[in-house]
């Protein structure tokens, strides 16, 4: 179904479906912020992952609020979603504003070279072309060496791996224990002796 948010369909109903590859993908692109409710739209997601096992949430655009996207990376692992689509979710973040920064700079270089944007709407159209092309090499250039980077560390395989085991050992504890003896004797010097 089709939902009216400002956006003209007849401009998009010309691009084909995806291919069948088993999943049911849903997309969203927007800023992460909380007038945005990234956060239900997690929650609905998890309710739909329970009844739709193949289903697929991808999620792009700049983070608004540090804060409040960090929140959105805690409730997915809260949420057990699992580690794939949190990744993509992070990943997808991620792209957004770099892909904005690499537009600065091409638009810059291509400045530089003495490229103008002005004129009227088609001519701006036909010379931002030029920026456009290095702008998308270059992406697909970095989502290569992501995919490259995945796959040859394993990403998705059957079991899951980490490089180090992060459980505290023996003299975690140790310290764990001398910094409490410190601090009950910074508070028994300051209470009991005034210092």
């Amino acid at each position: 179904t089709y939902i009216g948010n400002g956006i003209h369909y007849e401009n998009f109903s010309g691009i084909p479906q995806k291919a069948e590859n088993g999943y049911v993908d849903i997309g969203a692109v927007l800023r992460i912020a909380p007038i945005k409710d990234v956060k239900t739209m997690i929650y609905a997601f998890a309710d739909l992952k329970k009844r739709v096992p193949n289903a697929r949430l991808f999620i792009a655009g700049p983070e608004d609020d540090p804060e409040y996207a960090q929140e959105c990376y805690d409730l997915v692992r809260q949420l057990k979603v699992p580690y794939e689509y949190a990744f993509m979710f992070t990943a997808g973040l991620r792209f957004i504003p770099d892909f904005i920064e690499e537009n600065r700079a091409v638009s810059e270089a291509q400045a530089c070279r003495g490229l103008a944007v002005k004129g009227n709407f088609f001519k701006q159209v036909k010379r931002y072309m030029s920026i456009v092309r290095p702008l998308m090499l270059r992406s697909l250039g970095r989502s290569e060496t992501m995919a490259l980077s995945l796959e040859l560390r394993g990403f998705g395989g059957s079991r899951r791996t980490f490089m180090e085991s992060v459980a505290p050992k023996g003299k975690d504890y140790v310290f764990m224990v001398l910094i409490l003896l410190v601090t009950a004797a910074v508070i028994y010097g300051r209470v009991k002796l005034g210092m």
